[in-house]
């Protein structure tokens, strides 16, 4: 059914469906704070991107552009996610398969490059984007990201930045970005559908299951058959807030919010993660961070309290790094401190 799903429904949205918040691109940075209540609701900025020299570039340009250049791609499973490079010219051949639709691969593969293609790629693409200027007056939300304290070693900073090249029916299964972080999606061709469900509830057909040391993973259908075979069961007030993106439109995602994104055609983009003292703190305010898991070890009744705990909204970063970062985070204030080891990632410091 995936490899020859018919893609034309899913262009259209219910008339009904719920709306994120739309700005144009000239809202300025306060602006966007506020309207955005606080960077905690998502919006999308149209042509928040239009100027970029990038706009209108295509995944198959880049990549008979630089036909040598190692792409990292991504291959995913209901289980895992692993990763494997191809050559630009390599890539290109696949993409032009999917689109004759001589490859059909149920999940296609796709760009998900932190290095932005190496070399070459990678300053042809820096030279070619900029941040949004809403979002780079934005103080609030990006002072004091933590992901460029001068402090944490290099080695264990997250990946925040990166380019996706993909072809139609590719996707992001529904997950919540690591690390407390909200992001940013910038479009440059082609057109994307977004679900996003907010902290708190998991989406139908995903489950959470811990990893052990307060990790936790996400497995669930891909992005194509989340929308042909879950969605459609939704009941209008278990919808997600959905919408389509456009060439030049950015997406602002806030931390915490789930989200599920499927390739309508061979796109191009840039996305970008960061978290800051206020988004930190903020999430063990609300105490959002915890959801009704549905996994067996979490609903059985003997489940232990420290079980039900393991299973976070909020996924921190991989295993011993993870923890030596939050460490590093920590050092900035008591306050801070306290916010990580309430959200559980600072289990290990006394």
């Amino acid at each position: 059914m995936l490899r020859s799903a018919d893609m034309s429904e899913l262009w259209i949205l219910p008339h009904d469906s719920h709306q994120p918040i739309e700005l144009d691109s000239g809202v300025p940075g306060r602006s966007f704070f506020s309207e955005c209540d606080d960077g905690q609701q998502p919006a999308v900025v149209r042509g928040g991107a239009a100027l970029w020299p990038l706009k209108g570039e295509t995944a198959t340009n880049i990549c008979a552009r630089f036909p040598g250049a190692p792409m990292r791609v991504r291959v995913s499973t209901a289980t895992d996610e692993n990763m494997c490079y191809m050559s630009g010219q390599c890539f290109d051949e696949y993409l032009r398969a999917c689109e004759d639709r001589s490859c059909l691969d149920a999940e296609p593969l796709f760009v998900f490059d932190n290095d932005m293609g190496g070399g070459p790629v990678s300053d042809f693409i820096k030279q070619s984007h900029r941040m949004p200027s809403f979002l780079s007056g934005s103080a609030n939300l990006l002072n004091d990201d933590v992901f460029n304290r001068a402090g944490i070693p290099r080695a264990l900073r997250p990946s925040k930045r990166w380019l996706i090249a993909a072809p139609a029916r590719s996707g992001s299964r529904w997950h919540v970005d690591r690390a407390l972080c909200s992001a940013w999606n910038a479009l440059c061709s082609g057109h994307k559908r977004w679900a996003l469900y907010p902290p708190g509830r998991a989406p139908q057909g995903v489950r959470v299951v811990p990893k052990g040391k307060g990790d936790s993973k996400a497995i669930g259908p891909t992005a194509l058959e989340w929308f042909s075979k879950f969605y459609p069961l939704l009941d209008e007030e278990e919808r997600p807030i959905e919408f389509i993106q456009s060439p030049g439109d950015v997406v602002y995602v806030p931390s915490g919010w789930w989200h599920c994104v499927l390739n309508l055609d061979e796109t191009l983009c840039i996305t970008e993660n960061f978290t800051n003292h206020e988004i930190i703190i903020g999430a063990a305010n609300r105490r959002v961070v915890r959801y009704p898991c549905r996994c067996r070890r979490c609903t059985n009744a003997a489940a232990s309290k420290a079980a039900v705990q393991n299973c976070f909204a909020f996924l921190p970063t991989k295993g011993e790094a993870g923890a030596r970062w939050a460490e590093h985070v920590a050092d900035d204030s008591t306050e801070l401190q306290q916010a990580l080891r309430s959200l559980g990632l600072l289990s290990n410091v006394t």
